[in-house]
């Protein structure tokens, strides 16, 4: 699907997805204390995903192909529950439905990838593995939700979890969105 990978010639290039998503358990990455990904919202294989971790983080990942080149952004843990007016969360998340949007701008660096919340960015952490150089295309499709294609994960209701959980009207933008845009979207 070489309109759904944003890169040209070995060059990342800038894209966004949005999407709202509901869980009665919004937070759940599975049982794992792993920080890695547990259940996927948004994933093409090996090439960008976002991802509810162990740690019950969203986490923005890219990789190279090869799935040992990668940069990723983290939130804060729970970032879906109302942390009260004192955090970087912003209030009133409490596992109702969420709009959530990542953002990159094309530039192979953390500093341009960001996670938004209900119209807030609420990127925290950064970090990555060996030497990320841009995507590569794959074969893959994008999956959004139901374990978004990787075997052993679920959508993010987590291993062990019950209760329900939706994903709803997935967009894509091959540019990236500014703060004004993802916070009109969120009010519209």
């Amino acid at each position: 699907h070489d309109e759904l990978t944003f890169n040209d010639s070995g060059n990342d290039k800038p894209f966004s997805i949005s999407l709202w998503y509901q869980s009665s358990d919004p937070n759940a990455g599975g049982t794992s204390s792993t920080a890695g990904p547990i259940s996927y919202l948004i994933n093409k294989p090996y090439e960008y995903g976002l991802s509810v971790t162990g740690d019950r983080k969203l986490r923005f990942q890219l990789s190279d192909g090869t799935g040992s080149n990668t940069l990723f952004v983290e939130t804060a843990a729970d970032p879906m529950e109302d942390a009260g007016p004192s955090s970087t969360v912003p209030s009133g998340l409490d596992g109702g439905l969420n709009h959530i949007v990542i953002t990159y701008d094309g530039s192979e660096t953390t500093a341009g990838m960001s996670i938004y919340v209900n119209g807030e960015n609420v990127t925290q952490t950064t970090g990555g593995a060996g030497s990320y150089t841009g995507m590569t295309n794959g074969s893959g499709n994008v999956y959004f939700g139901s374990g978004a294609g990787i075997p052993g994960t679920s959508l993010p209701l987590g291993t062990g979890f019950s209760g329900t959980a939706t994903l709803t009207e997935p967009s894509i933008w091959s540019a990236e969105l500014e703060d004004q845009d993802v916070k009109a979207i969120y009010n519209a």
